[in-house]
């Protein structure tokens, strides 16, 4: 949804992504908004977490931007949780 410049504004259940083949690293996705558009990305597992990226137009896997993969060994914190506003 930032690709759609809405962000959180518009309803999550608006758009629906399509992961490509389940894999280690970067593995193609797209999602598509109920008006029909179609966004290119990639997505992968970090440990944890789920790194995504979209665009308007297609771009190649990326790439790190150093060796280490500090999300790999971090845990995620819930103390949003008490405090969603804050």
């Amino acid at each position: 949804m930032k690709v759609l410049g809405t962000g959180l504004r518009r309803d999550t259940r608006s758009v629906e992504v399509t992961l490509g083949e389940l894999g280690t690293g970067w593995q193609p996705l797209t999602v598509t908004t109920v008006e029909g558009e179609r966004f290119p990305g990639w997505w992968r597992r970090s440990g944890a977490f789920v790194l995504t990226t979209a665009g308007e137009q297609p771009t190649a896997e990326p790439t790190p931007l150093g060796e280490a993969d500090p999300l790999a060994t971090t845990e995620p914190d819930h103390g949003w949780l008490a405090d969603p506003t804050g």
